[in-house]
């Protein structure tokens, strides 16, 4: 996803876009957050084609952020003492909540509680 949104990026920038030139609190309050996360990450999904773009294309109603594989679990240690709740999809639940962690495995996180 990362390398995908990097290509988006360059691609825009070589057609005259780009300029993170949108000014937003969303955005604000992400990137203070990922302020003491040390590895690369990349705003994704819609607010990364508008920051390409320059200009605000439609109403967000959230912040995608992206980091790369190799990094995910320092990704989630990073935000150990947040508790994450994601929607569980199973037919059978109602999209009750379930806690991040649980959500799958991630290969070498067999220790993460």
């Amino acid at each position: 996803m990362a390398a995908l949104v990097i290509g988006l990026w360059s691609l825009i920038h070589m057609l005259g876009g780009g300029g993170m030139s949108i000014e937003s609190e969303e955005l604000d309050f992400v990137s203070a957050i990922m302020e003491g996360y040390r590895l690369p990450w990349f705003f994704s999904g819609g607010w990364a084609i508008d920051l390409a773009l320059g200009r605000l294309t439609r109403r967000h109603d959230d912040v995608d952020i992206c980091v790369f594989r190799e990094n995910v679990k320092e990704f989630i240690e990073f935000f150990t003492e947040w508790n994450i709740q994601v929607e569980n999809r199973a037919e059978d639940t109602n999209g009750s909540l379930m806690p991040f962690k649980h959500c799958f495995p991630i290969q070498g996180m067999t220790d993460y509680q």
